[in-house]
């Protein structure tokens, strides 16, 4: 087989991989699977986990039969840039969100 033929074979074997390796890692930060619609809830911070590769927050929220339930709140992550960052000590357990 020619050397130019084969560079080219090469060179199309690298730019797949890039191409499958890019879909990948731009799929896991897709929001397909959010829908597009906002609520707003209120209630105290349980417990907030400043880690990578997203911030998170427990929310105890009041329910309407008088108990209550804990949301999973995902927020950003601690690399997001300023200023939109979120900080170490910006939730503490016992905070009220609303």
């Amino acid at each position: 087989m020619n050397w130019r033929v084969r560079k080219f074979l090469a060179a199309c074997t690298v730019a797949g991989a890039l191409a499958v390796a890019v879909g990948q890692a731009t799929a896991h930060h897709s929001m397909a699977v959010y829908d597009a619609f906002s609520i707003t809830v209120e209630g105290t911070v349980q417990e907030f986990k400043y880690v990578n590769p997203h911030s998170i927050i427990l929310l105890k929220v009041s329910a309407p039969n008088g108990g209550h339930r804990i949301w999973y709140l995902e927020g950003d992550p601690p690399a997001t840039p300023k200023p939109r960052r979120i900080s170490r000590d910006m939730f503490h357990s016992g905070d009220r969100l609303n």
